[in-house]
């Protein structure tokens, strides 16, 4: 546990910056008793709860915050009651936050969740979200002000929500290169080159190589962008890293699995902070691997702490060498 010990506390007061889709997740926590005497067989839902969490690259933020490191995030809210939320959530929880407005409304994501006998299940999503690319000048506006600081690494989390335009990420991957500072991809569906850990799922990995065998998609699509590393997350089975000539395998340490939302935005968070703290890539991922196996372990959108990984480490017998 020494090695281990050594990289989690190199965690404290590193400093990332996480650019990308910040998102509202409310939840609505309900009971259902009864049945509505206005449409037959429709359940009456009586509000027990509500909640607000930073959700999206907001969540990675969280994360990051969590297991002890700092961060700045980047990102788009609307001028609304939403965005006034995450703004407020975001100064709570001390993430530094540098928000872009252009008039859309904050991307929310609303989740009704039944519960019954002391189990919930979640019964219907609602989106609001505008999809549509941020303009040019707003992408040299957020890259102007990235160019006031320094941090230990750079996190792009894409979730398709128009924050993240190819232009921008072109920019902020020469910025990192040129700043030797790793830089981390968690893309949706798009190529990004020449990143220091490029970290898509399984479906993301098929679309986006069109290979025919995983080890075919592997070096196809490492050979298109020329990441240092490709680590493929593919949900039960854990993950794959893969270095440009063999792909290494690290199995899932879950559990129990409760939810899966936002396991992503754990994994990308720990690799990252385990990697800049003096991990290798395989140890990087080991750790990111047990935060995920934490995380699906708890309800809605959740976060994992140094502790929790200590203990599953401990738990699985797992020792770093």
């Amino acid at each position: 546990m020494e090695k281990l010990e050594k990289i989690l506390g190199n965690f404290e007061g590193k400093r990332i910056a996480v650019f990308g889709d910040v998102m509202l997740d409310r939840f609505f926590y309900v009971s259902t008793e009864i049945f509505s005497p206005e449409e037959p067989g429709v359940p009456i839902g009586k509000i027990q709860k509500k909640e607000n969490k930073l959700g999206g690259a907001g969540n990675v933020a969280s994360n990051i915050i969590s297991l002890g490191g700092q961060c700045t995030i980047y990102g788009m809210i609307g001028n609304d009651k939403e965005g006034r939320i995450i703004d407020f959530l975001a100064q709570e929880e001390r993430i530094n936050s540098i928000w872009i407005k252009d008039g859309r409304e904050t991307t929310t994501k609303t989740r009704i969740i039944a519960v019954r006998n002391n189990q919930t299940r979640q019964l219907y999503r609602l989106d609001e979200e505008n999809e549509k690319d941020i303009s040019r000048s707003l992408a040299n506006s957020v890259l102007k002000s990235l160019n006031n600081d320094k941090f230990d690494g750079v996190i792009l989390q894409d979730y398709g929500k128009g924050f993240l335009t190819d232009y921008l990420m072109r920019q902020i991957v020469d910025y990192a290169n040129k700043n030797k500072t790793p830089i981390f991809v968690d893309p949706k569906y798009k190529l990004v080159k020449n990143a220091t850990v490029f970290k898509p799922n399984k479906k993301e990995l098929l679309t986006l190589s069109r290979g025919k065998s995983l080890e075919d998609c592997f070096s196809k699509l490492y050979n298109k962008i020329h990441p240092k590393y490709l680590v493929v997350t593919v949900g039960n089975e854990g993950m794959y890293i893969y270095d440009g000539n063999s792909s290494n395998q690290i199995r899932t340490v879950a559990k129990e699995v409760i939810d899966v939302m936002g396991a992503g935005d754990t994994v990308i968070a720990s690799l990252a902070l385990a990697y800049i703290s003096g991990a290798n890539i395989y140890e990087a991922c080991e750790i990111a691997n047990h935060a995920a196996g934490i995380v699906v372990g708890k309800s809605g959108t959740a976060t994992v702490n140094l502790d929790e990984i200590k203990k599953s480490f401990k738990d699985n017998g797992v020792i770093l060498k």
